[in-house]
């Protein structure tokens, strides 16, 4: 005897409501950062965190790519969120954002670093990042973290720290 799709579909999502179990081609939650309160951020010379936007208030651009999610800060800037073990991953591509390339006046070497901390401690860096730098991709394990915070800063030393414009493109949770 053969069950027909539609009803071996059905029998395995009912198990798996029974079971607490997910279906194998269920997509899991998704919140983008820009969709939080950004007010609370702390960014550096004064600047505002903004969704969707650079420090600048332009578009979020990464060697030449606009990105329409995400957020801009400067470093030394910090976000934090409140997860309650409620969040597998974050995830994000980030540089520092174009907008850094097109002011002539800078006479050091911008260099920011994105840091991604759970609990005190560091899941993800980056590395230190220049403009026009390839963008990174950021996939960081948060299963069971309570306290998540979200970090970019310069590099130590002469680095015209106050041109960095830190872009994290497409940042979410999962």
């Amino acid at each position: 005897m053969t069950m027909k799709k539609p009803l071996m579909t059905f029998l395995a999502g009912a198990l798996c409501t029974l079971c607490g179990c997910q279906l194998w081609n269920s997509k899991p939650d998704v919140r983008y950062v820009d969709e939080f309160d950004l007010a609370g951020a702390v960014s550096g010379y004064g600047a505002t965190t903004r969704a969707c936007k650079s420090v600048a208030g332009n578009p979020l651009t990464l060697n030449g790519k606009v990105y329409a999610r995400g957020f801009g800060d400067h470093p030394e800037s910090a976000l934090a969120f409140t997860a309650d073990g409620k969040v597998e991953a974050f995830e994000a591509t980030v540089g520092i954002d174009d907008d850094t390339k097109a002011d002539k006046e800078y006479y050091g070497k911008p260099t920011g670093e994105f840091r991604v901390w759970a609990d005190g401690r560091i899941v993800w860096r980056s590395g230190f990042m220049r403009p026009g730098d390839e963008p990174k991709a950021v996939r960081a394990e948060l299963a069971g973290a309570k306290e998540i915070v979200l970090e970019s800063t310069t590099a130590p030393g002469w680095s015209d720290c106050h041109r960095v414009h830190a872009d994290w493109a497409d940042a979410r949770f999962v």
